[in-house]
């Protein structure tokens, strides 16, 4: 193995490694051991390699989070905060968590708190190990070690049950016996989750030449990829796509590191702060990301925190068989986003909204906060946000973004929307649903929203709009097996069954409504206004059989206000925000040349893309 320079000494001047008293000689030797092996257990890329899992960035930064951010330091050392012996295990438990991730590049994210636990188990077992001669742990101890690690990070691949799951697992709900006193495995793997997720700061990172490393790699990978789609598989070696493919997935956990430039909590308070990077996120914006993006990439990372904190708050702050005050030395409230720049802060609020409102969760203590400053601009009310369209799917829609980019699918020019709208630009959609890989993720998507939002056991019909919403439609609707139909222009009806024209709407209960692209919401209004009059349902109550709204891309414009349109935008999700569009009315247009649009396709009718 090779072997690192010496461990960063800093790692001994925070509060949870200086309290260890009479234990505090053993862990160093542990630490000078195996902090050495993941630092040293380099994983190969290229001629370059990286540790995203290593002591001197990871594990330090999680003894600092630990000291500074999540416990009281002059509470959490003595009764009833954590004994000596619990510290102890805590640290260790920290030292151990990922060493499994340092390996081997093909170690799954998806057990590795699991094969981080069985290494411990073979350290324990080998009488020769450092780890056997000095850790001195009983059965108990060694029990709760392994359970703490194994809480750390949820067992995705299917071999733990959920309920056996992170904090809830049964092997932490009871105190243990230790050499010394009882250790509270739970409260313990509750501190080293929250602080594991909380280190999302560009602390974190290492040196640039990795980097780099990544970044071809995912080269490779699209090349890999481009391959695939036109050789149909053949003559790709599936383990060197699998290893690629892990290469760009750390590559977008690598990139994510440059968001937040620190974590924070003031002493007199009980508010964990996530701060901005505000120099990158501007250094972002001058390279045309929109404020949404930026916003939802800060959010997957704060969501995923929240929803961490929570659990814990439920599972040891306010669960009653503690029997402590865990409050008193883990002095967390809530956990807060700290941005300075006005537009992505307002972009933060609209769709931390949009989030917690979909979920049905009350958002009154969710907050975005300026760092100080008053720009005296009027803030949105909570029923403006509540007639915004959501994203359900951020992973996804980075990929949509890359890939529009990515295969030039975004065409510059003027184009006709339809019969009243004209715009800059249009999306061609065709391209992204006749891609089988992207039509397969964005129809499980909608699938799984589907199962989770709406009652199947109701009587739904499922609506394609235009031939790529007939085309998602007809996919979604046999996949869960309910009836739909098509409202597609009167020159492709040929093409499809006349049957499925004529389903009846006023049989059934719901309507969910399946488009490609929605800017202006008159495809959807007149799909409503020809459902009306072909079935004689009046618009209120037609509208209130509308249970969803899906669409691949929603687009703001600068000419479609809220009004009118708040019914509509509340009940649609889409997967893809990040391509605003400059619309005109026609009579209004502002290219013209001798009273005429000068409009790309004018002279073509048969258009299969969307704006």
């Amino acid at each position: 193995m090779m072997m690192s320079k010496d461990i960063a000494p800093e790692y001994k001047d925070f509060e949870c490694i200086k309290q260890l008293g009479v234990y505090q000689e053993a862990f160093i030797k542990l630490v000078e051991c195996y902090g050495q092996e993941l630092n040293g257990g380099r994983i190969i890329i290229e001629d370059s390699v990286y540790t995203l899992h290593d002591f001197d960035h990871h594990c330090i930064e999680i003894y600092k989070i630990i000291s500074d951010v999540l416990l009281d330091p002059k509470r959490a050392y003595s009764s009833p905060g954590l004994t000596k012996r619990e510290l102890y295990i805590l640290d260790m438990a920290v030292l151990f968590h990922d060493i499994s991730m340092s390996q081997d590049i093909m170690a799954k994210r998806e057990s590795h708190s699991k094969s981080s636990a069985d290494y411990v188990q073979e350290l324990f077992d080998n009488t020769k190990s450092l780890f056997s001669k000095e850790s001195q742990l009983t059965i108990n101890e060694l029990n709760a070690l392994k359970a703490i690690i194994i809480a750390h990070s949820d067992i995705k691949d299917g071999t733990v049950p959920p309920e056996e799951q992170g904090l809830g697992a049964t092997a932490l709900s009871k105190p243990v016996p230790a050499k010394s006193g009882m250790i509270r495995p739970k409260l313990l793997a509750g501190i080293l989750r929250l602080a594991d997720e909380l280190d999302v700061t560009n602390e974190r990172l290492g040196c640039r030449s990795i980097e780099e490393s990544l970044r071809k790699c995912q080269e490779k990978f699209e090349n890999m990829k481009m391959q695939l789609k036109v050789e149909e598989g053949e003559g790709l070696l599936e383990a060197e796509y699998e290893k690629y493919e892990k290469y760009v997935e750390s590559l977008s956990y690598w990139k994510n590191l440059y968001l937040f430039s620190e974590v924070r909590r003031e002493m007199q308070d009980d508010t964990i702060q996530l701060i901005t990077d505000d120099r990158y996120i501007r250094e972002l914006l001058e390279q045309g990301n929109t404020p949404p993006a930026i916003a939802r990439k800060i959010l997957k990372i704060y969501e995923k925190i929240d929803k961490e904190w929570k659990n814990i708050k439920k599972f040891i702050i306010d669960d009653s068989s503690q029997k402590v005050d865990v409050k008193s030395f883990f002095p967390v409230s809530e956990i807060n986003i700290q941005c300075g720049l006005e537009e992505v802060r307002q972009e933060l609020e609209k769709q931390l909204f949009n989030i917690y409102s979909s979920q049905d969760v009350t958002v009154t203590n969710v907050q975005i906060e300026a760092v100080k400053e008053d720009d005296g601009e009027e803030k949105r009310t909570l029923e403006q946000l509540q007639e915004e369209v959501q994203i359900i799917d951020r992973n996804l829609s980075d990929k949509l973004m890359a890939e529009t980019k990515r295969r030039h699918l975004l065409k510059v020019g003027h184009f006709l929307l339809d019969d009243i709208f004209c715009a800059r630009d249009w999306i061609d959609t065709k391209e992204i649903v006749e891609t089988k890989a992207i039509a397969d993720k964005i129809n499980a998507c909608f699938i799984e929203h589907i199962k989770k939002n709406i009652r199947l056991d109701e009587k739904n019909v499922i609506i394609g709009l235009d031939l790529e919403g007939a085309l998602l439609a007809s996919r979604i609707g046999m996949s869960l097996k309910l009836p739909f139909t098509y409202i597609i222009p009167v020159r492709d009806q040929p093409n499809f069954s006349k049957k499925e024209l004529e389903v009846s709407i006023k049989e059934f209960d719901g309507i969910i409504l399946i488009a490609d692209v929605i800017v202006a919401f008159d495809t959807i209004k007149k799909a409503l206004n020809e459902i009306s009059n072909t079935n004689g349902i009046n618009e209120q109550e037609l509208l209130n059989k509308v249970v969803m709204i899906y669409s691949i891309f929603y687009r703001e414009s600068n000419l479609i206000s809220l009004k009118g349109l708040g019914e509509l935008k509340k009940k649609t999700c889409c997967l893809n925000m990040d391509f605003p569009v400059e619309l005109f009315r026609k009579k209004e247009c502002h290219y013209m040349k001798n009273n005429e649009c000068l409009a790309l396709n004018c002279r073509s009718k048969n258009i299969n893309s969307k704006m």
